[in-house]
């Protein structure tokens, strides 16, 4: 072999060896935090674990320009850019965004990837995957709310997406039994001198023992 085409192979073999990084580098193949992911929601740079933990992926849910979002400086992939399996479809985020994040199956996204992530690739906090969280629906919107249903109480939500869930109120209801809850403590703290200890009663007949709170002449204080 010739000196000048074994250069040639070698210099070949370089080109291709950078060109298999650079792809890996643009795909960002493997997997990865959420909070290493930077996305474009409605024009704010964030990390797509931001865009989750403030709702912004939620139907229903916040916008940006409600809060303040980090702003992020340097490369960040837009919801274009990552690609997800909503009820048998392949998408982008921001289709399936549009749409309301509806799934009624526990698919992945199928096609082939150049520049971006698919949602199996990206990890939330709360240890599911973004696909995951897709799939089990903790974007959809639930209505009616658990605060709204008396706690102890359960319940049938429905999603925006059509599906249903057994659930369990949350709110605080005045009600026969062991579930019941009240707020209302009476006397007032205020109403007896500081550094008195007294009993508080609730509507539900339960009581506590307390430190007044009130302050001034009533109480010898000049």
């Amino acid at each position: 072999m010739k000196r000048g085409n074994g250069k040639k192979i070698g210099l070949l073999f370089f080109i291709l060896i950078m060109l298999t990084f650079f792809v890996l580098a643009i795909s960002g193949g493997g997997s990865h935090g959420a909070d290493k992911v930077f996305v474009s929601v409605k024009g704010y740079k964030m990390s797509l674990q931001e865009a989750v933990n403030n709702n912004y992926l939620k139907a229903g849910g916040s916008s940006p320009s409600d809060d303040l979002t980090t702003s992020i400086s340097g490369g960040f992939h837009s919801l274009d850019e990552i690609f997800v399996s909503v009820s048998g479809s392949d998408m982008t985020l921001q289709q399936a965004i549009s749409s309301g994040l509806c799934s009624s199956s526990s698919g992945s996204y199928s096609g082939n990837v150049i520049l971006g992530h698919t949602g199996d690739e990206l990890t939330l906090s709360s240890g599911k995957n973004l696909q995951q969280a897709i799939n089990d629906g903790d974007y959809a919107s639930w209505s009616p709310l658990t605060s709204t249903v008396c706690g102890g109480t359960s319940f049938i939500q429905t999603s925006n997406c059509g599906t249903t869930r057994k659930s369990n109120g949350g709110k605080c209801c005045v009600v026969p039994g062991p579930n019941c809850c009240s707020n209302n403590w009476q006397p007032i703290r205020h109403s007896i001198c500081r550094g008195l200890w007294f009993t508080q009663t609730n509507e539900c007949g339960e009581d506590r023992r307390m430190p007044g709170a009130a302050v001034g002449g009533e109480c010898g204080d000049n």
